[in-house]
C-alpha cells in the first residue's frame, strides 16, 4: 500500500481508496492501550481485546486485498 499511497483512488495493482495507508490505520486507531485488566485470558480462547485487534488487522489488510469491503467485520 505504501507504494500506492496517492491522494486519489487507484486501481493498477488492486482497487484502493485515496490515501490507503491512512484508511488502513483508521481501523487500528480505536484499540485501547493494554492494561493489567487485559492480561487475563481464558485457556484456548481469545480475550475481547485480542478479538478486537484481529478484527482491526483484518479490516486494515482488506483495504489492499478486498477494497470492495465484502468481508469487513
Amino acid at each position: 500500500m505504501a507504494m500506492t499511497n496517492y491522494p486519489y483512488p487507484t486501481s493498477f495493482l488492486n482497487p484502493m481508496p485515496a490515501w490507503p495507508v491512512n484508511a488502513a490505520c483508521e481501523y487500528l486507531n480505536n484499540i485501547e492501550p493494554l492494561t493489567s485488566e487485559g492480561l487475563e485470558t481464558k485457556v484456548g480462547a481469545l480475550s475481547a481485546r485480542e478479538e478486537l485487534i484481529f478484527k482491526a488487522v483484518l479490516n486494515a489488510v482488506n483495504v489492499y486485498f478486498n477494497n470492495s469491503n465484502l468481508y469487513t467485520i
